[in-house]
């Protein structure tokens, strides 16, 4: 699992802990579609070239859905009135070894995949709501 740093510079949520690549399908043929998690399906690999240079290409299976969750939470404690109320779908892909993960700066600070062992190193406070 990639999780990310967000940038300072998010409206909410920002500098803290997240899974990577997080976003909403856009209302758009390939985005706007029934079953919906189809048009997830291809938010995730739009978000995924955007967020961390990664190709649909450079994936060793599709990516597909294994679940979805529902939550809400305010962004609190950096003074905006922001929260979010949504259904999340949890996506899961392979990569190729080795590829080059190209960090949008107005998305990420900074990013690693060795979540396992590190996340026990972060307090409540440094993740994001959905990562509590």
């Amino acid at each position: 699992m990639l999780i990310q740093k967000r940038a300072a510079n998010k409206v909410t949520y920002p500098s803290m802990w997240a899974n990577a690549c997080c976003s909403h399908p856009e209302y758009n043929d390939d985005e706007n579609t029934e079953p919906p998690s189809q048009g997830v399906v291809a938010a995730a690999y739009r978000r995924l070239e955007q967020e961390l240079g990664i190709k649909k290409d450079e994936l060793i299976q599709e990516l597909h859905p294994l679940t979805r969750i529902k939550y809400s939470a305010r962004c609190s404690g950096d003074g905006s009135d922001f929260g979010e109320a949504e259904i999340d779908y949890i996506l899961i892909g392979f990569c190729k070894d080795q590829i080059p993960v190209v960090h949008n700066p107005e998305e990420i600070f900074e990013s690693f995949d060795d979540c396992l062992v590190r996340i026990t190193m972060f307090s409540r406070r440094g993740l994001s709501s959905w990562q509590r």
